[in-house]
């Protein structure tokens, strides 16, 4: 469980980034929050089409990545938890959006195809 002033921190950080702030853009970055995003999205993304023998590019998957990244800072409010830590929180969220973007996706692959 995260203390009171962690969780703030958190908030702060994510809130701080959805307002453009470069330091705390960067800090997201270095505290691996950026790289967790861009994983998730990744392996989901590329597992759901490898089942479905579809594909995306790497372009694509990176500019749903970082308006999911995005999005993630728009929720500032939302998603730090004091149960889990904030890359745990990331994980679960970006994979449930990964999902339904993908849910969508792959009826135009399939059109197109």
């Amino acid at each position: 469980m995260l203390r009171l002033a962690e969780l703030t921190e958190e908030r702060e950080l994510l809130r701080k980034c959805m307002l453009g702030d470069a330091e705390a853009r960067e800090r997201f970055s270095t505290r691996s929050y950026r790289r967790e995003t861009l994983r998730t999205v990744r392996e989901t993304l590329t597992r759901a089409a490898a089942a479905e023998r579809l594909s995306l590019a790497d372009e694509e998957i990176e500019a749903f990545a970082v308006a999911t990244m995005s999005w993630l800072f728009t929720r500032w409010q939302e998603l730090p938890s004091r149960f889990f830590d904030l890359h745990r929180v990331i994980r679960t969220v970006v994979t449930g959006v990964a999902r339904n973007y993908w849910k969508r996706r792959r009826k135009t692959l399939r059109i197109t195809a």
